[in-house]
């Protein structure tokens, strides 16, 4: 996770995370970022619970698209918590260019995709 996390601040171009005795806090910029991706996050996490209630809501498969450039970091945990809330259901993650995953879930291949605007 620190790899990630030093691999992001350097694309930024700003600290995340400043040492704090033996412990690490975040920056005001770190803490402005984990705010403002909280909200995507949840929406996405809603998303899927709202896929997996629109069909049969203790079994079957969700397909879920994420774009290449959409940081993954938190990813694994979310995946994690989603499977251990709904144990039959399975996730079928698909990670691809964002005009990609947007003519997936057109075409009806995926079931919900977390779509970043271009920049």
């Amino acid at each position: 996770m620190s790899r990630r996390l030093r691999i992001l601040e350097k694309e930024l171009g700003v600290p995340l995370l400043i040492p704090d005795g033996r412990k690490i806090r975040p920056t005001a910029i770190g803490q402005e970022l984990a705010q403002a991706l909280s909200q995507p996050l949840a929406d996405i996490e809603q998303a899927l619970c709202d896929a997996v209630t629109d069909g049969d809501e203790e079994h079957g498969t969700v397909r879920f698209g994420i774009p290449l450039t959409m940081d993954t970091g938190s990813l694994p945990s979310f995946i994690a918590d989603f499977c251990q809330k709904h144990p039959e259901v399975r996730l079928h993650v698909r990670v691809a260019h964002g005009q990609a995953l947007e003519a997936a879930l057109k075409e009806g291949e995926l079931d919900v995709a977390a779509l970043l605007p271009a920049p």
